[in-house]
């Protein structure tokens, strides 16, 4: 195994919405090692019932791995994301999801990024690209003025 290579696995999903425990699964060179995902605070950069829960899963050398995202049920577990990924050949990779519930119990969407729950990290950036555009609009529009007062003249 090298040493430090990890797969950190976040999902947001609110508390209520769990009908039980979130699990992941990662399968490389045929081994199966399983994960509970938390909210508790206990993995680094975890706030504690954010809504935003994190496992961070050691690997290998491996070029792909298995991943398996479920929910533990009463009766059997439930599994939202079963797919072969790729790992960077250094570094870490990272999964991200949004759980949302549905006639069927949750689903699993899988996002480039998540921001923090109850946060207004999403919002800053949003607010941020939305006053660049306008930025970039503004001066668009001063530029297609000052064109048509020179055709005028």
């Amino acid at each position: 195994m090298v040493a430090g290579r990890t797969i950190r696995v976040q999902a947001a999903v609110e508390h209520r919405h769990l009908p039980g425990p979130l699990f992941v699964s990662v399968t490389e060179s045929g081994k199966t090692a399983q994960y509970a995902l938390v909210d508790d605070g206990s993995v680094a950069g975890d706030v504690p019932m954010d809504g935003l829960w994190t496992a961070v899963c050691p690997i290998g050398s491996s070029r792909f791995v298995n991943v398996e995202l479920g929910v533990m049920g009463e009766v059997a577990s439930q599994s939202l994301y079963d797919r072969l990924i790729p790992v960077p050949a250094a570094g870490d990779a990272s999964l991200n999801f949004y759980l949302e519930t549905s006639n069927d119990g949750l689903v699993a969407h899988r996002v480039a990024w998540l921001p923090a729950s109850g946060s207004d990290e999403y919002f800053g950036s949003c607010a941020t690209l939305a006053l660049a555009f306008g930025w970039g609009l503004l001066v668009l529009v001063y530029v297609g003025f000052l064109v048509v007062l020179g055709r005028k003249r």
